[in-house]
């Protein structure tokens, strides 16, 4: 399908930018441009797998973990974290540790797996409104390059959480082939718009200090 295609290939916009404003922008981005280029590597590995016809279900559950891992850290050098987001960071890292510890005793019912992905998407939304509050009272906010990557988060995320939360109530929609294009089409679609944000992040020609 076009639509899928366009939304792989809509990573090479971040990394382009990247790599061609590196010098002109704060150094702070050369962080984010690595994990631009972790997602590059993994869109490549997954795609291969699916096209081989092997399951790539356990890499989409690392690289919400890797993603979890980098953000947690990354907002944190960007702006200041409230104390209640703090201390939900750290529930979210104990889930993500004990779901990580099952899955390594028993195969687990898609009925937890699905609790698991709904928290951590859940945390993401919440993460992203929190660093776009702290963010608000500030001159020049859409030359801020955090600005782009949070305001990508959210919106990616909502859309996510939304199409994953239905699929979970909804099990027989799996067996549905019109909704089932229907949210290639939303998920691809919401992957296109965060990439193209990502990429005004690093168009944002900040001072490399």
């Amino acid at each position: 399908m076009l639509v899928e295609f366009i939304s792989i290939s809509s990573i090479l916009f971040p990394l382009l930018a990247g790599f061609s404003s590196r010098y002109f922008n704060d150094k702070r981005l050369d962080y984010f441009l690595g994990f631009i280029i972790f997602s590059f590597v993994f869109e490549i590995i997954s795609t291969s797998l699916l096209m081989n016809g092997i399951n790539n279900h356990g890499m989409f559950k690392l690289f919400v973990i890797c993603d979890f891992l980098f953000f947690i850290w990354f907002f944190s050098k960007q702006t200041t974290y409230s104390i209640w987001i703090r201390h939900l960071s750290m529930v979210v890292l104990l889930l993500i540790g004990f779901e990580s510890f099952n899955s390594l005793l028993w195969h687990k019912a898609m009925y937890a797996e699905g609790i698991f992905f709904i928290i951590i998407f859940l945390f993401f939304i919440i993460q992203s409104m929190q660093v776009l509050l702290s963010l608000i009272n500030e001159h020049n906010l859409l030359q801020n390059p955090v600005f782009w990557i949070a305001t990508a988060r959210l919106f990616y995320y909502l859309i996510v959480f939304s199409v994953f939360v239905y699929l979970y109530l909804e099990v027989n929609s799996f067996n549905d082939s019109l909704f089932a294009m229907a949210f290639v089409i939303i998920n691809a679609s919401g992957n296109i718009l965060c990439n193209i944000m990502f990429g005004m992040s690093f168009l944002c020609r900040k001072n490399r200090n």
